[in-house]
């Protein structure tokens, strides 16, 4: 940006003239800042939405895949989808820990898991319980540990029939590998799917088997998270022992 004005001054610009041509540049700066800010906010609202459509089409092929296994055990594989891999965590919801047996749970199990004050996790999720159905979002805001928001949908649901204090999905997820026709149909599994750049649509659904719509999405969470391998497998593996 050039700032030229006529002077008297024998060719020399005034004082005020010199204060002009910086409050100039500055506007420009300014603006040109603005631009660039607007810019990247663009193109990251536009990484998010190609990242969350391709989980979209993800998620109906994992669910399909869950559709097709016989057993009711966690499911974890790589899902390779045109140039994009995928991480896939599939889990039972039944099998988990409700809110009746949130009470009674071992203060050890809920701090392995991250939860830092166990009683006051156990406060945080049974007010919001009594406001609505437990939501993934719940779950994830009662600790700010990274293994609790990572883990602790691993363990706990709404949807949870077990009311005993131990961990029922302490298991390591299996690679899914039966191709049945059985159905599954009224069954609430949560599916969690990730790309490689962290971008995680993470599902809680119920199954109804019919190929073109085989879910309802009962809760849905979409975030980015820490990129590289589940660091749950050992903490679950450790609340079982």
């Amino acid at each position: 940006m050039t700032c030229s004005m006529p002077s008297n001054d024998h060719g020399y610009a005034t004082p005020i003239a010199l204060v002009i041509c910086l409050a100039l540049a500055l506007v420009a700066t300014a603006v040109t800042a603005r631009a660039l800010m607007t810019l990247r906010l663009a193109r990251s609202d536009l990484d998010r939405a190609r990242a969350e459509a391709g989980l979209d089409g993800a998620q109906l092929s994992a669910t399909l895949i869950v559709l097709a296994q016989s057993g009711d055990q966690r499911l974890g594989w790589d899902m390779p989808i045109a140039d994009q891999s995928y991480a896939v965590l599939a889990e039972p919801e039944a099998q988990k820990l409700n809110g009746s047996a949130l009470s009674v749970t071992d203060d050890g199990a809920l701090l392995a898991l991250g939860a830092g004050d166990a009683d006051r996790v156990r406060d945080q999720l049974k007010q919001a319980s009594a406001r609505s159905t437990l939501s993934e979002a719940d779950l994830s805001a009662a600790a700010p540990a990274p293994v609790w928001r990572d883990c602790a949908g691993s363990v706990l649901s709404s949807y949870g029939q077990a009311i005993k204090a131990v961990v029922p999905t302490a298991t390591a997820p299996v690679f899914p590998t039966d191709q049945t026709e059985g159905s599954r149909s009224g069954e609430i599994w949560r599916i969690r799917i990730s790309d490689r750049l962290g971008w995680t649509d993470d599902r809680v659904v119920r199954l109804n088997g019919q190929p073109d719509h085989p879910a309802i999405i009962l809760d849905r969470r979409f975030y980015r998270r820490a990129k590289g391998g589940d660091s749950c497998d050992h903490v679950l593996a450790s609340l079982a022992d």
